[in-house]
């Protein structure tokens, strides 16, 4: 049997840990070794199974000469016979044997696992406050309020490369004007593009998604990833967008005249309204808060009143439809306008100024 000195020099040289010269000296070794070493490969290997064929003399040379360049060796100039390749493809075999054995049982540790870790390309914003929206600026100067369990997604490419926004769930968006970079916002697979306005994208429902822009214009497309495909649909100020992929249907609301507003800080029905009033949908063009408000409170038989703190000039633009419940519609109203609504004494509903806390960026937090 091989010796175990002679098995420790074949995996020195193996695991590169052998000098030039001890290399050649161990090669010089196993030639003048091959006979002995050639009855023990019979005896080692065969027996387990795995015999394996004699190199071809070509092969040999060419395997032999592999060797020689690892050790520094030069070709010798003369001529093996046929029997002495046979000897020299013997102790390559037990080297190469020997060596491949050796690799599969250290392989592990000789190569350790490499691990990469690509860095995040995306940002993501969500939602993690109970209170009714938070309020993030980004990176070019533009903001989105972002309603409860809705969170925004953008690649680190982001007032660079692009402006491009995936929402999930409802946010408002004050766009910072830039006409080489469009601000785009994606959604159920239906994108909203602007250059500098303000809009509002509602896709919490599934297959629903609805866009109201406040002010400028935007364009709004359908997307590989929509449910269904629709024309390219340009808004103006106060429009509404309606999609329902599940009808087929992709409805554009126009605006309607401003009505005159009413002053007062505390609505109440006063009077009965009609089932047929009940089922009209309330639409608003650029109308004062304070009428808005009153129209709500009048629909809703509910008191509504609208906190000292809040200035008197501010308006609201949309339409709700008479399914819509009554916190749907102060919800939205206050997202446009940065309020927020409680329930006061009895049965009244306060509408306030939002906490300036709460407009602030550490609203949101960022998932990476």
């Amino acid at each position: 049997m091989m010796g175990n000195k002679t098995r420790k020099s074949i995996q020195a040289f193996w695991k590169g840990d052998f000098t030039e010269t001890e290399a050649k000296n161990l090669l010089d070794k196993l030639e003048r070794q091959q006979p002995d070493l050639q009855e023990q490969l019979k005896t080692e290997f065969t027996e387990e199974g795995d015999r394996q064929k004699l190199l071809s003399p070509e092969r040999s040379d060419e395997l032999l000469q592999a060797i020689r360049n690892r050790t520094g060796i030069q070709t010798p100039v003369r001529q093996l016979s046929p029997y002495r390749w046979i000897g020299v493809a013997a102790v390559f075999l037990t080297f190469f044997m020997f060596g491949f054995y050796y690799m599969l049982d250290h392989t592990e540790e000789a190569l350790p696992e490499k691990r990469y870790t690509a860095e995040a390309s995306y940002r993501t914003y969500a939602v993690t406050s109970q209170h009714d929206s938070l309020r993030y600026v980004l990176d070019d100067g533009s903001a989105v309020v972002l309603s409860p369990y809705s969170a925004i997604r953008y690649d680190r490419g982001y007032a660079i490369q692009n402006r491009k926004i995936h929402l999930v769930g409802e946010g408002k968006f004050t766009v910072k004007r830039d006409t080489t970079l469009p601000f785009e916002v994606t959604t159920n697979g239906f994108s909203t593009t602007a250059l500098g306005t303000e809009f509002i994208v509602d896709g919490r429902n599934i297959g629903k998604t609805t866009v109201h822009l406040l002010s400028g214009k935007v364009v709004i497309r359908s997307t590989k990833t929509a449910g269904m495909y629709i024309q390219d649909t340009y808004l103006a100020a106060g429009e509404m967008f309606n999609i329902d992929e599940k009808l087929k249907t992709a409805v554009r609301n126009p605006m309607i005249k401003p009505k005159v507003a009413a002053q007062s800080n505390r609505f109440r029905q006063g009077v009965a309204d009609s089932d047929t009033h009940l089922q009209k949908n309330l639409r608003f063009e650029r109308s004062n808060l304070v009428y808005v408000l009153h129209q709500i409170a009048t629909k809703f038989n509910t008191a509504i009143v609208m906190d000292t703190a809040v200035p008197r000039n501010l308006t609201f633009t949309g339409e709700f439809s008479a399914d819509d419940d009554l916190q749907t519609i102060l919800h939205t109203i206050c997202l446009v306008n940065d309020l927020q609504h409680d329930w006061g004494y009895g049965d009244e509903i306060v509408i306030r100024l939002k906490p300036i806390e709460l407009q602030q960026e550490l609203d949101t937090n960022e998932i990476e």
